[in-house]
Formats: structure tokens, C-alpha cells, sequence
């Protein structure tokens, strides 16, 4: 009877050791894939609102590019919201209702969006988990 119960117990045992490592990886798995999206929507994300800003330094913003950045804004806004956190969002948004308000009332400030910009990378580092302190520009441009 004792040795019944020692092989019941260790096939228990080994059952539930199985059953956790399964949990295990498809919770690391999950986590992975999220993070490899992630940090590919972070880096895709930028280039939308790059291109915009250098049509803005040049002065050379048309309703053509304006269309453009919006289709993508609206889609990235979508991936946001799916994929990070409400602090990320806000940032991001709060970077953007600068964008068009200082454009809509001809006030845009390339100083003052950086801090919006820096604001929502330290969002994303957090997010990523890459680091955890502000990024700040030290430079005197």
C-alpha cells in the first residue's frame, strides 16, 4: 500500500510539474511575442512622426502630407491602444494634440515638441522595460 501511494503521489507530483511548466512557457511565449510587437510597433510608429516634422522645419507642409500623416496617426493610434499601456497612449496623444493645435494656431515650437517627444520615449523605455528613468535632452539647440 506504501508503495502504491509513493508512485501515486510522485506521478501527481510529475503531472503537476508538467501542467506548471506548460503554464509556464505559453505565459513566457505570450510575453515574448508581446514584447517583439512591441517594440516593432514602437520603432514604426516613429517614422510617420518624424517625416511630419521635417516637413515642418522645412516649411514645406502641404494638405497632401497632412492626409498622409493622418491615415497613419489613425492606425497607429489603433496599435497603440491594442498593444500598450494607457501611459504610453496618453503620451502619444498628448504629443499629437500639440502637433495640431501649435499647427492650427501657427505657434509650433520644435523646443516644445521635443518635451512632448522625450516625455513619450520614456513611456516606451518603461514600457520595454529597457529603463526606467526620463530621457532628456542636454543639448542647447
Amino acid at each position: 500500500m506504501e508503495h502504491l501511494f509513493s508512485l501515486i503521489a510522485g506521478s501527481v507530483g510529475g503531472i503537476l510539474s508538467i501542467v506548471g511548466k506548460y503554464y509556464f512557457d505559453k505565459k513566457h511565449e505570450k510575453n515574448s511575442i508581446t514584447n517583439k510587437e512591441k517594440i516593432t510597433l514602437y520603432k514604426e510608429i516613429s517614422e510617420p512622426i518624424i517625416g511630419l516634422i521635417i516637413e515642418i522645419q522645412r516649411q514645406n507642409l502641404t494638405h497632401d502630407i497632412l492626409v498622409s500623416f493622418e491615415k497613419k496617426r489613425l492606425s497607429i493610434t489603433a496599435q497603440l491602444a491594442m498593444f500598450a499601456p494607457q501611459n504610453v497612449f496618453d503620451d502619444y496623444n498628448a504629443m499629437i494634440d500639440y502637433l495640431y493645435n501649435s499647427l492650427e494656431k501657427d505657434q509650433y515650437s520644435f523646443i516644445e515638441f521635443r518635451k512632448y517627444a522625450m516625455k513619450f520615449l520614456s513611456s516606451i523605455r518603461k514600457d520595454i522595460g529597457i529603463y526606467t528613468n526620463e530621457i532628456v535632452y542636454n543639448g542647447n539647440r
